[in-house]
């Protein structure tokens, strides 16, 4: 089945599942991190590139590429354009805050 097949439910779910990905994706980064390394830098923007290409395919709106540098961003400019709930953004926010925090703290903590 090609994507122009899915019918409008179909092509929701898959948004909303990639939004869920984006919105975890520092939990998702710090998991990689911790098996690859530096990689995990990378792997909040390619969630967001990839979700960005479903949602432009899927609905014809187009989130200026700028936005996926930073996820909770990428998020909640999302959630306006596709006109959702801010939740993802919010529990991606958290996620952000919670992990700048904890590398402040861990370089504080070696000097």
């Amino acid at each position: 089945m090609t994507t122009k097949e899915l019918t409008n439910e179909q092509k929701q779910q898959s948004l909303n599942m990639l939004g869920w990905f984006c919105a975890f994706a520092g939990v998702i980064g710090g998991i990689l991190q911790a098996f690859f390394g530096q990689f995990a830098i990378f792997s909040e923007m390619i969630i967001c590139f990839v979700d960005r290409k479903y949602v432009k395919e899927y609905t014809n709106k187009s989130i200026p590429w700028g936005y996926c540098l930073i996820t909770p961003l990428y998020l909640y400019q999302r959630a306006t354009q596709l006109k959702e709930n801010k939740t993802k953004f919010i529990i991606s926010l958290i996620i952000f805050i919670i992990g700048t925090l904890a590398t402040l703290l861990s370089i504080a903590a070696m000097q």
